[in-house]
């Protein structure tokens, strides 16, 4: 009896060494966007993010997004499947169905956690990095995505992440849909209510550097729409009564970023990511940059601001599971999009650009359909974000008046391309990446260099030119460095799933075609 139990002890004690030796073989491979950040932001500030590079990950490479509108949800959901919107089916932040508008993320098969909305990857019509992980692992693998936009989460994560996390502007905490979870886990029920939304009832947004930072690389008065009530001038009271004003003006202040990083690194802890033997995914996405860009424009001291505190925030995060994981995590950073200077800074710089107000395009349109099929009526159901969706009118054929609208459009000054859905074939390669059958619309128009298309806002994106599709990529990825030909060159966006992939240690989800842009240290 005393050796069958001195054997026992034994095996016990080797079966926890192997539990050990299993958990330590796991890896975390962290994957960020942040929304608006430009690969100019980088150079500008270089000097303020020290040796280690922007978030301690580095110097940034460049990427350029090979399609005509960039746009935050098409550029996520390129970013996370491999493909552009002609394939992955996401052509904007809103789309076209059944003729009519509606956003990319309503779905009705998906309601949030308190039941006020339908929300979720459903649009999306390939798999996502994270759904080509559960696939390969069975399910054994974990993958989380949190973002303060709910399209940010979703569209990164796709289906098959275990859960996509954003915010809740009525509730003013974060939430998922019941396509993930029935509720939140305990880890995130522990997290908000240690740091409830009241904690930033008093907060007041100052300046993170001294003011020579800002003398140099900003703009000393710029122009605002003060979308969120802080005011022109730092610094700005971002603090109020609870209620969704205070939840609305977190999203273009930095508790954004907070708030994000603070619920992923929980969710590291709360799903033991990285921790279990198995190879985790981690997605996040902050929009700070994007909300405080679009309001004050690219140059403004806000801007700068953000892009230095998000600096700081992530140089913690990054330092923080390196403690926890050492070189068994892994991290890719980019950018969704970036965006084109205000009309007020690039008049500064005595440079032609301006901002096209899309109540005008659309009584251009209006009128020129007019004057050719007579008054019928409301023509426009729909302007934004370079897609236009026409009423049917009766007796008049829509495809011929999409063609009128398109030529309409074209002769704007400042106007690129507009073409209607019937001659999107013939186009450039370029203007067909960002359409898709059905869902964008009856016209696609896109803006020339250095103009912006808006309604109030300050600065905006949506094209193919590189103040708004050159981004940058920076990663730190312990075993595995950049391929030997690219170096120099500018990468593909969609080069990012499969390199995540490749860290990941799976095949590239169903329609990311490209290569990975790093490779095996000992490879060639």
């Amino acid at each position: 009896m005393m050796q069958i139990a001195v054997r026992g002890v034994y095996l016990g004690v080797l079966f926890a060494l192997a539990s050990a030796t299993h958990a330590q073989s796991g890896r975390l491979v962290v994957f960020v966007v942040v929304d608006q950040l430009r690969y100019q932001d980088l150079l500008w500030a270089k000097d303020q993010f020290g040796e280690e590079g922007f978030g301690r990950l580095g110097q940034p490479l460049q990427a350029r997004y090979r399609a005509a509108l960039t746009h935050t949800a098409p550029d996520h959901a390129t970013l996370s499947t491999g493909a552009y919107p002609d394939v992955h089916g996401i052509v904007g932040n809103t789309l076209v169905e059944e003729g009519k508008p509606t956003e990319a993320i309503d779905d009705p098969a998906c309601e949030n956690w308190r039941g006020t909305r339908h929300q979720g990857p459903g649009k999306l019509l390939v798999p996502t990095v994270g759904d080509a992980l559960k696939l390969a692992s069975l399910g054994r693998a974990r993958s989380l995505a949190v973002a303060f936009k709910d399209r940010g989460a979703l569209f990164l994560a796709g289906p098959g992440t275990d859960l996509a996390l954003f915010w809740d502007y009525d509730a003013g905490e974060l939430t998922s849909s019941r396509c993930y979870a029935s509720g939140p886990p305990g880890w995130l029920t522990d997290l908000q209510r240690k740091n409830p939304v009241s904690e930033w009832k008093d907060h007041v947004w100052a300046l993170s550097r001294p003011e020579e930072v800002y003398a140099r690389l900003a703009e000393r008065e710029s122009a605002s729409v003060d979308a969120y009530g802080f005011g022109g001038r730092f610094p700005h009271r971002v603090g109020r009564e609870l209620g969704k004003s205070l939840f609305t003006a977190l999203r273009a202040s930095p508790p954004s970023t907070t708030i994000v990083l603070r619920a992923a690194e929980a969710g590291v802890s709360g799903m033991r990511l990285g921790d279990r033997g198995e190879t985790d995914l981690l997605l996040i996405s902050l929009s700070g940059l994007d909300y405080v860009g679009h309001a004050y424009g690219t140059a403004s001291r806000e801007r700068l601001d953000m892009v230095l505190r998000m600096h700081d925030g992530i140089s913690q995060f990054v330092s923080r599971l390196r403690e926890r994981l050492g070189d068994r995590v892994a991290f890719v950073l980019t950018a969704d999009h970036g965006a084109t200077p205000s009309a007020q800074t690039v008049a500064a710089a005595h440079l032609r650009g301006m901002k096209l107000n899309l109540v005008a395009l659309e009584t251009t349109v209006s009128a020129e359909l007019d004057k050719q099929f007579g008054q019928k009526g409301k023509w426009v159901d729909f302007i934004d974000d370079g897609l236009l969706t026409l009423h049917r009118m009766s007796g008049v054929d829509p495809v011929r008046a999409a063609q009128v609208a398109a030529a309409a459009l074209a002769n704007v000054p400042g106007m690129w391309r507009a073409v209607a859905a019937s001659d999107m074939p013939a186009q450039d390669a370029v203007l067909r990446r960002s359409y898709y059958p059905g869902r964008s619309g009856d016209v696609m128009f896109v803006q020339r260099p250095l103009f912006t298309v808006a309604g109030a806002d300050i600065a905006s994106h949506g094209s193919p030119w590189n103040e708004d599709s050159l981004v940058p990529v920076l990663f730190a990825t312990p075993g595995f460095r950049l391929r030997p030909p690219l170096v120099g060159g500018i990468l593909d966006p969609i080069q990012i799933a499969p390199t995540l992939a490749l860290l990941l240690g799976i095949a590239p989800p169903s329609a990311a075609f490209a290569e990975p842009f790093v490779v095996g240290e000992g490879a060639r």
